[in-house]
């Protein structure tokens, strides 16, 4: 987009490395998206509310300038709307995803709508009938010995999960803990037994596109090692199940999602609020979302100048983090790139002692597919 002369808007909590291509960026509050989409329906004359312009943009906490400079980018004529993954993680998501829709759709903006869908888009599902239990009730059946045995593949909940140090000890309280995985991970250290596996490329498989789910290609498999389908099939024998897969036919016509849509009632939904700083735990961009490797130098925990004068902190203070019933300390790191009232740190990195996920909790997010991460929050004390 930046060679071909396009301007780039980033409306993002934390000042990311996106901003150095952006022409403009936005540090918005975390989880108001919805209310700068309302603000924006609003100006244009495309939707009424009850709340007044100036209401809208104090809960965005953008001033009355930066609403006309992301104003222009829809005015301007023909916008590409990305959604990131990382609205997927408050409690309040899914509405401020369809809000994010809604707005694509008025502003005749729907074809040129992105956002996280099936890599897989369009491809037959096979029905599966089988019982399920959400994700935000794992740990709780964990803890109530609802399971004999748990098959983990491809996965390092002891440091990817919320709550992640009850997670562990739940885990260990298993008959049988089988972990699938390419290299030994913390989840592995206290599995009953690790299948080490080639990963993704030594199967044939489907590869799609998040972004243009038209690109749909069959590849071969690439290296010579057991999969994680190989695993499953010889795990599954030992349990007397017969267990195939067939690769499915790629239809010639897909569906595509965004042609239609739905004028129905849309309500607009506040972020959720507690006691303390609100804490963001991204992914770095040069580690994998479920690994950890050793001593790594951005395991701070960043905060805005305005919060760091608020508990009389500077750089390099060392911190007590407190919340979930847990501890953990942390050498603190003062940025502009944050705004008042929240925190950072990357996930699946660890601090001085403890980790960002001892404060995580399995809370769904309003999509019930997933968890709110982001909706942690913690206190600080100064050491």
């Amino acid at each position: 987009l930046k060679k071909q002369g396009k301007k780039i808007l980033l409306i993002d909590p934390i000042k990311n490395k996106t901003a150095r291509l952006a022409d403009d960026y936005l540090k918005i509050e975390p989880a108001t998206d919805a209310f700068l989409v309302n603000a924006i329906l609003k100006q244009l004359g495309l939707i009424q509310t009850e709340e007044s312009l100036s209401e809208l943009l104090k809960i965005c906490n953008i001033n009355i300038d930066q609403f006309e400079t992301a104003l222009k980018y829809i005015t301007n004529g023909k916008t590409a709307i990305i959604t990131g993954y990382g609205l997927q993680r408050y409690s309040n998501g899914k509405n401020i995803v369809q809000w994010i829709n809604r707005l694509a759709y008025l502003t005749n903006n729907l074809d040129n709508l992105y956002y996280c869908t099936s890599s897989k888009e369009g491809l037959p599902k096979p029905p599966i009938n089988n019982p399920t239990i959400n994700i935000s009730e794992l740990l709780e059946k964990l803890e109530n010995n609802f399971f004999h045995m748990a098959i983990i593949v491809a996965s390092n909940p002891i440091i990817s999960y919320p709550s992640n140090n009850r997670l562990k000890n739940a885990f260990k309280q298993l008959e049988h803990l089988i972990v699938v995985d390419t290299n030994k991970t913390e989840t592995v250290s206290i599995a009953s037994d690790f299948i080490k596996v080639g990963g993704m490329f030594a199967q044939k498989d489907i590869s799609g596109s998040y972004f243009y789910p038209d690109r749909i290609i069959i590849r071969d498999k690439i290296i010579n090692h057991l999969s994680d389908y190989d695993a499953a099939v010889l795990v599954a024998q030992n349990l007397s199940i017969n267990l195939t897969l067939d690769i499915p036919t790629i239809p010639e016509n897909k569906v595509d999602s965004k042609k239609s849509y739905s004028m129905r009632y849309l309500p607009l939904i506040l972020p959720k609020k507690e006691h303390g700083l609100r804490l963001i735990t991204r992914s770095h961009y040069s580690y994998l979302n479920s690994q950890h490797f050793g001593d790594f130098k951005a395991n701070f925990l960043y905060i805005s100048p305005t919060d760091a004068e608020k508990y009389h902190l500077k750089d390099g203070d060392t911190v007590l983090i407190k919340g979930n019933n847990e501890k953990a300390t942390a050498k603190i790191q003062i940025t502009n790139d944050l705004g008042e009232g929240y925190i950072f740190a990357y996930k699946c990195q660890k601090f001085i002692e403890g980790d960002p996920n001892l404060f995580t909790k399995f809370i769904p997010t309003d999509s019930k597919t997933g968890i709110a991460l982001y909706d942690t929050f913690v206190e600080l004390e100064k050491l």
